[in-house]
């Protein structure tokens, strides 16, 4: 198998841009072949289902201050490298927190963190990105000041069925449910609570479609989720830490599920772990909590043995080495030096 890792950063000036690197899937080493450097910042690539098409939120240094968000669309080819296709407005200050595709790739959407605010965006058959279609700002506030002194739309993802898309708001402890149309066109459906205060960041699904799991920032909590149809059941919240001090706050981060849907990782910042989770008949189990750079986002590799973790404050990247026998994480020494590495998205090829 080969794969390429996408690697996005918060980086602006001379270290900007979307990094495109090859994997070593026997060392898990990472090596950049590719430098997309027009804009800045590029905090979390997507890759459309068909791995044709990647779209990235970002800044543009030559737009007016201070609408300089935008978000970007490329063409992947063969090899995996980029070719830019246009940029479209983001309408915000700062380059959107998170995008996702459709699953039909004709739509992407836009979280944003600073304006509480969700945007649609249309693909056209060549790959440009065109609008926003749509604006939906989300109202509110919760208890935890001041993190929670507004709406705060920090993840979207459609549902496994595809049938929603749910953006996740750390402003207002809630997963906001929405149904497209033919038109990529938004109707709120419901608000499906998480936990009061604890700042709801991202969420993912069981391979089977039947769970989700939502990681809370502000005081390092998971959710999970029965899932069916549009409808979630709260099942049980727990730690991602083992030895909790609920005096302090320790940022929870990135949430991913291992390709086998055995095993769970959550980042938790500031203490700098990686929280590792046997998943017993779909319940999350804390196993581990592993000291890594600060964990702003982390990922696994399709072949399930590495982990790769983007430590935006220690300007790396860290590659650990996994075991899904018994769920060990340890580092391999691999790392790869990048400014204010943010996330990693891997394709095969």
């Amino acid at each position: 198998m080969k794969y390429i890792a996408y690697i996005g950063s918060n980086a602006c000036g001379e270290n900007s841009g979307l990094r495109v690197a090859e994997v070593n899937a026997e060392t898990g080493s990472l090596s950049i072949i590719q430098r997309l450097a027009d804009f800045d910042s590029a905090p979390y690539p997507a890759v459309s289902a068909d791995r044709k098409n990647l779209v990235t939120g970002g800044s543009s240094p030559a737009a007016p201050v201070p609408q300089r968000g935008m978000v970007a669309s490329f063409k992947i080819q063969p090899d995996g490298k980029l070719e830019p296709v246009n940029a479209s407005v983001a309408v915000c200050q700062n380059p959107p927190c998170h995008v996702c595709f459709s699953p039909d790739k004709r739509f992407a959407y836009a979280a944003h963190y600073g304006e509480g605010r969700l945007t649609a965006y249309a693909i056209a058959e060549d790959a440009s990105i065109w609008g926003p279609v749509q604006v939906l700002q989300h109202e509110g506030c919760g208890p935890f000041l001041p993190n929670q002194e507004s709406a705060r739309v920090h993840y979207c993802t459609f549902t496994p069925d595809g049938k929603y898309l749910c953006a996740v708001d750390l402003g207002l402890d809630i997963i906001r449910v929405y149904r497209p149309d033919e038109n990529g066109q938004l109707s709120h459906v419901k608000d499906v609570p998480v936990v009061k205060g604890a700042g709801s960041r991202h969420m993912v699904f069981s391979h089977d479609g039947s769970l989700c799991y939502v990681v809370s920032e502000l005081k390092c909590r998971l959710t999970t989720f029965a899932y069916n149809d549009g409808e979630f059941t709260r099942l049980e919240t727990i730690s991602t830490l083992i030895n909790p001090d609920t005096e302090d706050r320790h940022d929870s981060s990135a949430i991913r599920i291992s390709a086998d849907g055995r095993y769970l990782f959550a980042g938790n910042r500031h203490v700098n772990n990686v929280a590792v989770f046997k998943l017993d008949d779909g319940m999350p189990r804390l196993i581990a909590n592993v000291p890594c750079a600060f964990p702003r986002d982390l990922n696994i590799l399709p072949n399930d043995k590495f982990l790769y973790v983007c430590g935006q404050d220690e300007n790396v990247v860290e590659i650990f080495s996994f075991d899904s026998e018994t769920g060990e994480l340890k580092p391999t020494g691999e790392r790869l030096e990048l400014p204010l590495a943010t996330a990693v998205v891997f394709m095969e090829v």
